[in-house]
């Protein structure tokens, strides 16, 4: 989910700046579909692994990374999906910049999450 995030941050979104107002609505729908695709199924694995980790290897790390998986959860539930279904209505440049915005916090919980998992998976004992 960190590198979708990345690219999703640094390339995608910032691509939504230059569709024009007239085809907005149908290049964010294909982009909604095509994201979606292949987000939800990761961000389940992602959210099944975190919790299969803290099964298998329970540590504060394992705990922290299923913690960090249930927040990029909330947040995208709570911020980036409603900014979505705003735009979905069309071109709003202030809610593009909004959604590239908050997207960076999202980005930044996926990548520590990958960073405490692996640290879990690799700590001794």
């Amino acid at each position: 989910m960190s590198v979708i995030c990345w690219f999703v941050q640094l390339v995608a979104y910032p691509g939504l700046l230059d569709v024009t107002p007239e085809a907005f609505r149908s290049f964010h729908r294909r982009h909604c579909w095509g994201i979606g695709i292949i987000v939800v199924p990761l961000m389940l694995v992602e959210l099944a692994g975190s919790a299969f980790l803290v099964w298998v290897l329970p540590s504060g790390l394992s705990l922290f990374g299923l913690v960090l998986c249930l927040f990029a959860f909330g947040w995208t539930f709570a911020v980036s999906a409603p900014l979505h279904g705003r735009l979905a209505s069309g071109h709003d440049l202030s809610l593009i910049t909004r959604l590239i915005r908050t997207n960076l916090p999202r980005t930044l919980t996926w990548t520590a999450h990958a960073v405490v998992c692996l640290l879990a998976l690799i700590s001794p004992g």
